[in-house]
């Protein structure tokens, strides 16, 4: 929330632009990021300081500092010519916090466009005796089968590229930051980072565990449209465990599957009920319900009215088919809010939830009058 306050603020008021030097000698980027980039970079930082307090046990959980991760930002300042060199120093200041929930602010202007650029494998992240392999899940390669482990990109061991990839990860959770470097590693989503350049060959090297022989392969990245992100009861991440079956019920973010090898299975891919900044989501939900949405009270806040409906279905559903054997698959959730509702759900007893910690900035702290506009 603050970051968003603080690029805003910076976007509309302190940059020059790059006629004011003559069109000639200035960059594009100079138009968003001045001439004097280390002036407006310090001055970011500066502000950003004032506003937010990065979590130092975080950043030692992916062996890393602020000021180790500010250093990768400042040369993408300085270097910056091109308007999408401006966003993706942003994005890397952002991310140099590694908070999830930071968001800049940005002008449309100085965003890419959507484009994704992939090869024909997909990976998956798995350990083995301590350390973690990125192993190919799905190939459309016949030299390249499920189950091959990748050695090299490009000259690169996945640990090489790990560390590069660090810059662009929003999170201190090294589980998480394992699952978007088997991503990336082999698709790459131009508001996550910076895409291979058009044309750009891949050059992979596999390990056969079966035969202990290895096997390489030269691509060319794909490039195409981003579409939208895999989210329901048969698409996402897992959604080959649910082939062939077909869900008894959908609500907005989970569904049921009421017999899955003896296992009464709700997914619920999400627990983010908050649809202000995207209400299509939300909209493209609505023909596939198995129920009939109900009048939200306005005087109270939309999620939690959203949310206590799904929640209200599910407890029907429990009634209905009152299960021996539960299976709940959070393994494409990424977030949103935890609901005491539905922990009492499946609560037989009190139960207790862990309270939110507020850490108040130096900002914060100097000016109590600034709560009074949140």
């Amino acid at each position: 929330m603050f970051l968003q306050f603080i690029v805003s603020i910076i976007f509309t008021g302190l940059f020059t632009c790059p006629t004011a030097f003559g069109a000639d000698s200035a960059s594009e980027a100079d138009k968003w990021l001045g001439r004097d980039r280390t002036k407006t970079f310090d001055e970011m930082v500066s502000q950003l300081k004032q506003f937010n307090i990065p979590s130092l046990r975080g950043l030692s959980r992916i062996n890393t500092t602020w000021e180790n991760e500010l250093k990768k930002t400042k040369t993408r300042f300085i270097a910056a010519k091109t308007q999408e060199d401006v966003y993706y120093a942003l994005l890397s200041l952002k991310n140099s916090m590694h908070d999830y929930h930071s968001k800049p602010l940005l002008d449309p202007n100085v965003r890419p466009q959507d484009k994704r650029a992939q090869l024909p494998v997909s990976l998956k992240p798995l350990f083995k005796d301590g350390v973690i392999q990125f192993v190919v899940e799905k190939s459309e390669l016949k030299s390249i089968k499920p189950g091959f482990i990748l050695k090299e990109l490009d000259g690169k061991t996945p640990k090489d590229w790990e560390d590069y990839f660090l810059e662009w990860v929003n999170t201190t959770s090294p589980d998480y930051i394992h699952m978007l470097v088997a991503k990336w590693l082999t698709v790459r989503e131009s508001d996550d980072l910076p895409l291979p350049l058009p044309g750009a060959e891949a050059h992979l090297i596999f390990f056969d565990p079966k035969t202990k022989g290895e096997e390489k392969v030269d691509l060319l990245w794909v490039f195409g449209e981003m579409g939208p992100p895999a989210e329901g009861c048969l698409s996402g991440e897992f959604s080959s465990d649910y082939k062939g079956l077909k869900p008894q019920f959908k609500g907005i973010n989970f569904c049921v599957f009421a017999n899955v090898k003896g296992f009464f299975v709700i997914k619920y891919f999400s627990f983010y009920y908050d649809f202000s900044n995207n209400i299509s989501r939300l909209w493209n939900k609505i023909p596939e319900l198995s129920y009939k949405p109900k009048t939200v009270n306005l005087d109270k806040p939309i999620s939690v009215e959203i949310a206590d409906q799904d929640i209200e279905q599910v407890k029907k559903l429990l009634s209905k088919y009152q299960p021996k054997n539960m299976l709940i698959d959070v393994r494409e959730n990424y977030g949103g809010d935890v609901f005491p509702t539905l922990m009492s759900v499946f609560a037989k007893k009190p139960f207790s939830l862990l309270k939110r910690q507020v850490v108040f900035s130096n900002y914060m702290k100097g000016h109590s009058d600034f709560f009074k506009n949140l």
